[in-house]
């Protein structure tokens, strides 16, 4: 799901997973490693995959797969790696290492440096927390790559226990790859060159081949303007819809957090959608998380919450310490009833404050995670 924390939005694990499973496409590994190394996104130059995303959805992500090869990203991403990774330990300390690991792990027949992007995207379930979509629900994945349909395929059989072909859908072949131990079934389909959308939903399969057929509409309304307030040249991209629950509880969280605090905190109850990017430009790093208000008067009192906060945080630490420099990296802008809280730091200054994370007295470094969105859809 993709949840708060301290007063700053970021997105978690969304897993869709099942624990008799036994196998997964590669395709959703390849998803899994783009997005985990896009923590530390970057400017983007490839397609956005957001325009074959259906109506209906409440959550949608998007990742250019140019980020791997962003050398400000694959900066900041090597430092970070390296300080996480404990010493003596085997876990990959570099973006070069992981990608090898990933390729030496699929033996596949088609290869992530053919992956052009990735779009990730559901309907929140009835009582879920913020953001949470579930693999059984409506739920799916598009994948943009340079592959041959027969070698993916192949990967596809390779890892699945079978795959089959199954009933087409406007002239359009569906495959399914069928779990013997669980009778569940994955669908996948090529719906134009280069593009394959897979769901445990064959609505969801469908519904995007009539999405990259014209016959039926993108997502709109609310998700889409929370999307479109994001920078079309981020790496990664990202929205949410709150429903009316999810709403209220955001607002008793708030309420909570805020009891005896010097700031008033009520204005987040007013927040109906949020999104969020992930850039560089040049030597810097950009994060950027937008909350969208009920209303322009709302948001002009989110715009000055959030500005009274950072301001109270910079009043409590210690002039020029890490947490003053983090602190000074953020700014607040508004535009009609979106807020934005735009973080953006040169990467040299980012790699310092991740080293200062190490724990000196016992040498051990603060296990640090970028930002993730881990899929795996069982087959």
């Amino acid at each position: 799901m993709i949840t708060s924390d301290g007063g700053v939005y970021r997105s978690a694990d969304v897993a869709m997973t099942d624990g008799n499973a036994r196998t997964r496409t590669w395709a959703i590994v390849v998803c899994a490693g783009l997005v985990l190394l896009s923590g530390c996104a970057a400017q983007s130059g490839g397609e956005d995959l957001a325009g074959d995303v259906p109506e209906g959805v409440d959550v949608v992500l998007t990742a250019d797969a140019d980020v791997i090869e962003d050398e400000t990203t694959r900066s900041v991403a090597n430092t970070l790696l390296e300080e996480s990774v404990p010493q003596g330990s085997d876990e990959p300390r570099s973006v070069e290492a992981v990608l090898d690991e990933i390729e030496a792990e699929a033996d596949t027949n088609v290869s992530v440096d053919d992956l052009e992007g990735v779009a990730l995207f559901g309907r929140t379930p009835e009582g879920a927390d913020v953001g949470e979509i579930e693999a059984e629900g409506y739920t799916g994945v598009v994948l943009a790559g340079d592959w041959e349909r027969e070698a993916f395929l192949s990967d596809v059989r390779s890892a699945s226990d079978r795959v089959r072909r199954g009933e087409s859908y406007a002239g359009v072949d569906v495959y399914e790859s069928v779990n013997e131990t669980t009778a569940e079934v994955t669908y996948l389909a090529t719906y134009e060159e280069g593009r394959w959308v897979v769901s445990t939903d064959r609505r969801v399969v469908e519904d995007v081949i009539d999405v990259g057929q014209g016959s039926a509409d993108a997502f709109g309304g609310d998700l889409r303007t929370a999307y479109d307030r994001t920078r079309e040249d981020a790496f990664v991209r990202y929205a949410v819809v709150l429903s009316e629950r999810q709403r209220r509880l955001v607002g008793a969280a708030a309420e909570r957090a805020g009891e005896g605090a010097p700031v008033d905190l009520s204005q987040f109850a007013s927040v109906t959608a949020y999104a969020g990017a992930y850039y560089t430009e040049g030597d810097d790093v950009g994060v950027a998380t937008y909350l969208t208000a009920e209303d322009e008067d709302a948001a002009e009192r989110l715009n000055r919450t959030l500005g009274s906060l950072i301001r109270l945080g910079q009043s409590t630490v210690e002039p020029d310490s890490p947490q003053a420099r983090q602190l000074d990296a953020l700014g607040t802008e508004r535009d009609g009833r979106s807020v934005g809280i735009v973080y953006e730091i040169d990467a040299e200054t980012l790699e310092e404050l991740i080293r200062d994370q190490v724990d000196e007295p016992t040498g051990a470094p603060i296990r640090l995670r970028p930002q993730t969105v881990t899929v795996t859809v069982t087959t």
